[in-house]
């Protein structure tokens, strides 16, 4: 795995290095970079943290999050990136999806007082998947009875729907 990811990257340096020789720019080879960097755990370049789009590194986290549910070291980074893009200018509709993310590898990692941190913040911002979010933390918690009527009300919101009926069926 590690050869075919040196040679991934070799091939897109190859490619990076013409693009700049033509003057040119690829955002699709941007993007592939980018993402080369989350799949091989290391830190978004800074030159490009300018030109890729904060949807697309949504997108690459939400990736990685869903790939990684169980690995405490690719949430661990999950994480990293997620804070890091936060630092960004961002839509709220991205910066929400970000911090839910983020929220949910805080609770898979145990990490219940950075996850409440962030999830209180949601709430004074007026994100609807505030409730979810706090649902899940207290259901991976244990704390069922507590995480039922905050699950109830993350369904009135009807953001993350699926997800909240899927919690409330599991508690």
């Amino acid at each position: 795995a590690d050869s075919l990811l040196d040679n991934l990257g070799q091939t897109l340096s190859d490619a990076w290095a013409e693009m700049e020789q033509v003057g040119r720019f690829d955002a699709n080879l941007v993007d592939s970079i980018v993402f080369m960097h989350a799949i091989a755990g290391k830190g978004i370049p800074s030159s490009l943290r300018k030109v890729v789009l904060p949807s697309k590194f949504a997108d690459i986290l939400r990736t990685r999050y869903n790939q990684g549910r169980h690995d405490r070291e690719t949430l661990s980074k999950v994480v990293d990136w997620g804070l890091i893009i936060l630092d960004m200018s961002l839509d709220s509709t991205v910066k929400e999806e970000i911090q839910g993310i983020i929220v949910q590898s805080y609770v898979r990692l145990g990490a219940y007082e950075k996850a409440d941190e962030l999830i209180r913040s949601m709430e004074l911002s007026g994100y609807r998947s505030a409730p979810f979010l706090k649902g899940f933390r207290l259901r991976r918690e244990g704390r069922l009875t507590d995480s039922i009527p905050v699950l109830r009300q993350a369904i009135h919101t009807k953001k993350n729907l699926r997800y909240s009926v899927q919690e409330l069926a599991t508690v």
